[in-house]
């Protein structure tokens, strides 16, 4: 359970740095976790989700690229949409896509494409991190680290602002399901998720105890919303933002194995990104040793995001090096990354 990333959602996409997407299919290999076999992965360039920094609106779906066409339905931040074609009709960029079966249309200012590696190389990433970041416990922590409110599998914090794109889309789609949850607690949610990074983050600490703990019936009300099934899925479609900072980290240093990107992916999950100064770090090392193999050059990203980290820097440390070293003592247990969880240093692109 550690910080992550980021501010109030509108923040968070200005901070979206567009990658250079290459439209060229590649392929490579990488073993399995069940067996030695090669898997061929390729990398997907057709993936795209909502980011609407409106927190108050809902992307429209239109039957015609047309800002007078007939409304469809809605999208919701993070949900995911493959993009069939791109048009401009008067100076306005659509994207072409799938919605109920049927051919609509959706601004593409409100969409964001990214790359992303495939099959198998994905999960490896995602089930390594999840399980660094809450394992078998409970999903929900305090204030222990200056975030106010942490939540579910990859631990969403207020502080950082990655929680309250999750809640809002929760609170728009599902309604219903956001009252029920929080019964007389819901206004003063859902009156948080629209106020300031300052105040959200004032707001949680408010609901916490003495210890750092959520209190009640705080508590039991958002174990009941990480239950939910449709957070959870909201869940999952917002990994498609971590995925793609992940690329960006792996397309600016060259990374090629599925151990890059899944070190690249735990950097987004725990640490949000890498910092200006961390940046510097690994530069310097680069000039020294341009041509160092990936191996080597993982193990200085790995020391440089726990070195220039001004908190938690040796749980940082040994939590990447576990990825960098393919097994090790994170949280004080040992994983065999490799052997367990399909992490090696093959090729994916």
């Amino acid at each position: 359970m550690n910080s992550k990333k980021k501010v109030l959602l509108s923040l968070l996409i200005i901070s979206i740095v567009a990658s250079n997407i290459s439209f060229l299919e590649i392929s490579a290999s990488a073993a399995t976790v069940d067996k030695s076999e090669a898997q061929k992965y390729t990398v997907n360039n057709k993936k795209a989700y909502v980011y609407n920094p409106e927190l108050e609106t809902d992307l429209k779906v239109r039957a015609v690229p047309d800002l007078n066409g007939d409304i469809q339905g809605y999208l919701y931040n993070y949900d995911n949409v493959e993009i069939l074609d791109t048009v401009n009709t008067n100076g306005t960029v659509w994207d072409k896509i799938t919605y109920n079966n049927n051919i609509a249309y959706v601004s593409d200012a409100y969409v964001q494409q990214y790359t992303s590696p495939t099959g198998g190389v994905v999960n490896v990433a995602r089930n390594i991190s999840k399980q660094f970041e809450v394992g078998d416990s409970t999903q929900i922590a305090g204030n222990f680290d200056g975030q106010g409110l942490s939540l579910g599998y990859f631990q969403w914090c207020v502080g950082q602002g990655t929680l309250q794109p999750l809640l809002n889309r929760m609170d728009r789609e599902y309604n219903a399901e956001m009252k029920s949850i929080f019964g007389t607690n819901y206004d003063s949610i859902h009156n948080m998720i629209l106020d300031t990074k300052e105040n959200q983050l004032k707001w949680a600490k408010t609901i916490n105890t003495s210890t750092n703990t959520i209190a009640q019936p705080w508590e039991s009300q958002f174990v009941s919303l990480y239950n939910n099934q449709h957070f959870i899925n909201i869940e999952s479609d917002a990994e498609s933002y971590y995925i793609g900072q992940a690329m960006l980290i792996c397309d600016k240093y060259n990374l090629k194995t599925v151990r890059g990107f899944s070190l690249a992916f735990d950097i987004i999950v725990q640490n949000g990104s890498i910092s200006s100064e961390a940046a510097k770090n690994i530069d310097t090392a680069l000039k020294k040793n341009p041509n160092m193999i990936e191996r080597d050059l993982l193990k200085v990203i790995a020391n440089a995001i726990a070195d220039t980290s001004t908190n938690n820097a040796e749980d940082i440390r040994s939590r990447k090096m576990a990825i960098v070293n393919g097994n090790g003592t994170v949280h004080s247990s040992m994983f065999y990354l490799d052997k367990n969880y399909g992490l090696s240093d093959n090729n994916w692109r």
